[in-house]
């Protein structure tokens, strides 16, 4: 692999192809830290992008004043005047800002290790079967929904309010117009001031959100790409490369599963069983003969039904047999 700072370079500069791209974003897979230090980098870049003539003092300043240089083994870079036309610029920023932010995240974490080793973070999860309702220090409620789980501080600090979700949450978030809330999914980041919505993060492809008060900014920080929603808008982002396709919602599906609604459209047998394992804490088994139906036009909503209910139901419309396991919580689909 190329020398990661000269690929976020083209990467940012928008010169990379298709091979280099696709090392960045196999370099982002890798882990959470450096989807951190992606983020650090590509900030730092586009503040210094405002001035093509100089990398600015300024921006190297504000990583330098966390950063101990005469320790780090860094000395630091002078000021280099470069052409607008120069494609050396953007590369020069993004190495900077590379190694700067590499540096600022190594100090920070043992700082935050050397004061509190769980760095005042809160994971809370929803196992299968049930959900959690979250009241967050600025008055933000959050409920899970089931095989979810929320990260988030403490204490909001500096300029924002983050947390990381993974699995789906209705948010409704309380009002601050200096701090912004920012849910992030992955590359993908959710940005409002006070509104209500539900996100949706629980598959490998997409994630999805729905807004039902207020407005939202949904981005992919990795691909480049961002929507604002209103009331009755839905965002549906591919994951794989940063489409995001904006459209209106269906309020039962979205929204239904917070009042105790199982609701299905269009859903074939497999789609259903997911949902059934995560809503019940259920796991579902098929016999070795079991043909499994195809068809997506499965349409139902359950009001705080038992699993038996949604069972004969279930098994009526798709015409197969069953047994339910109670003691260990095990379901068998038989022909």
């Amino acid at each position: 692999m190329q020398q990661i700072e000269s690929l976020i370079g083209k990467f940012l500069s928008g010169e990379a192809d298709t091979a280099e791209k696709a090392e960045v974003t196999q370099w982002l897979s890798e882990s959470e830290e450096n989807k951190v230090v992606f983020q650090q980098i590509k900030n730092f870049w586009e503040e210094s992008h405002e001035n093509l003539t100089k990398v600015e003092q300024s921006s190297w300043q504000k990583l330098a004043n966390h950063i101990d240089l005469s320790e780090s083994g860094i000395k630091e870079t002078p000021v280099i005047p470069i052409q607008k036309d120069s494609k050396a610029y953007l590369y020069w920023a993004a190495a900077i800002a590379f190694i700067l932010t590499s540096v600022f995240l190594f100090w920070n974490a043992n700082q935050i290790q050397s004061t509190n080793n769980v760095a005042n973070l809160i994971e809370s999860k929803a196992d299968y079967g049930s959900k959690v309702n979250i009241r967050l220090v600025d008055g933000t409620q959050v409920k899970l929904n089931s095989g979810s789980k929320l990260t988030y501080p403490e204490e909001f600090t500096g300029v924002e309010r983050r947390v990381t979700l993974t699995g789906e949450a209705f948010f409704e978030v309380a009002k601050n117009a200096k701090m912004p809330f920012i849910i992030n999914t992955g590359n993908i980041n959710t940005t409002v001031l006070g509104t209500s919505f539900n996100v949706q993060a629980s598959g490998e492809n997409e994630v999805r959100v729905a807004v039902l008060t207020g407005k939202v900014k949904v981005a992919d920080t990795l691909n480049q790409q961002e929507v604002f929603l209103l009331p009755e808008d839905l965002a549906i982002v591919q994951t794989a490369n940063g489409n995001i396709t904006k459209t209106k919602f269906d309020a039962a599906l979205e929204f239904g599963w917070k009042d105790g609604k199982l609701v299905f459209k269009e859903a074939s047998l497999k789609e259903v069983l997911i949902q059934l394992e995560k809503w019940f804490g259920f796991t579902f088994e098929k016999s070795t003969d079991f043909n499994e139906p195809t068809s997506h036009d499965y349409y139902s909503v359950f009001q705080n039904e038992s699993l038996t209910n949604v069972m004969q139901n279930l098994s009526h419309t798709f015409d197969f047999k069953y047994q339910i396991d109670y003691q260990n919580k095990k379901v068998l689909l038989m022909n």
